[in-house]
């Protein structure tokens, strides 16, 4: 099954710092326009739509992140529990690239924003410029998005892309109890064994689940951290549409109801391995045996 496609800019921001969004939107239109780039940020979700999940899965199809720096974008419980980690983990082990912008003078240099490349100069943030200084800047920050968003990618990326083709990962779904209270035996069979299939080479298939689909993802994400390995390439977890994983790592594929997530990632294994709990014999029970 071939991974989702990283073809989207995403934006984060504070609400607070609406207008400045739509000054950057108005630039990047041409860019829009000509199909070049692909931008998204909240303002694209609809009255009714479960806003949490769908912003989860669009930061798994984002080629670069933009994020709007203020006091009230660092000050954002939302921003940086669900936007900033998942952000930062594909910047890490998948290529995304994150720019970022200085709205108004922040603490950002006590986060690990101060680790990526700003987007212009941090001594003159935005709300200092007047206005023809904004025009200019927004222009060059939008020509720095556009050359992060068409660049090639970088040869250790195209290895490990080959390496990953070449060495035909086997999958294997480990499925439980989703239940967060599970014995200590359990639990630590959970560990070991996606310690063994990280070590080995394995890719794991996962329902995004707490309980054991939640360690047995932790622990697996924590082997391959250890190995320098890419995460995205090897921690694949399927879930019905509107559902959050548990662990938030790895790559995601939605499907229309639990019944149809279950059977997708079941055929996507080359193999099944059960850890305890009457919950997953009732699964396969509804399968049909």
């Amino acid at each position: 099954m071939p991974q989702p496609t990283r073809d989207q800019v995403f934006i984060s921001y504070s609400h607070k710092d609406r207008d400045w969004l739509e000054k950057l939107q108005i630039v990047l239109k041409p860019l829009i326009r000509k199909g070049i780039i692909s931008i998204w940020d909240d303002t694209q979700i609809q009255a009714g739509d479960q806003w949490r999940n769908q912003v989860a899965e669009v930061l798994g199809n984002a080629r670069v992140a933009v994020l709007l720096v203020s006091p009230d974008f660092l000050a954002s419980d939302f921003i940086a529990d669900h936007e900033l980690p998942p952000l930062l983990r594909a910047a890490q082990d998948e290529g995304l690239r994150i720019l970022w912008v200085l709205i108004r003078d922040c603490l950002f240099s006590e986060t690990e924003i101060a680790d990526y490349q700003a987007a212009h100069d941090l001594s003159r943030p935005l709300a200092k410029l007047t206005s023809a200084e904004v025009d200019t800047a927004l222009v060059e920050i939008a020509r720095k998005i556009k050359a992060a968003f068409t660049a090639q990618p970088k040869p250790s990326e195209i290895i490990m892309k080959v390496h990953q083709e070449a060495t035909d990962t086997k999958w294997v779904l480990v499925a439980g109890s989703g239940t967060k209270s599970l014995p200590e035996k359990i639990v630590e069979v959970g560990r070991r064994l996606e310690r063994g299939l990280a070590d080995s080479g394995f890719g794991l298939v996962s329902g995004g689940w707490q309980g054991v689909d939640s360690i047995v993802a932790r622990s697996f994400a924590e082997a391959v951290k250890e190995t320098e390995g890419n995460l995205g390439e090897r921690l694949i977890q399927f879930m019905e549409r509107g559902w959050t994983p548990d662990f938030p790592g790895g790559r995601f594929v939605t499907a229309n109801s639990d019944r149809e997530a279950w059977v997708q990632s079941i055929e996507r294994a080359e193999a099944v391995i059960l850890v305890g709990g009457e919950e997953i014999q009732d699964k396969i029970n509804e399968l049909g045996g």
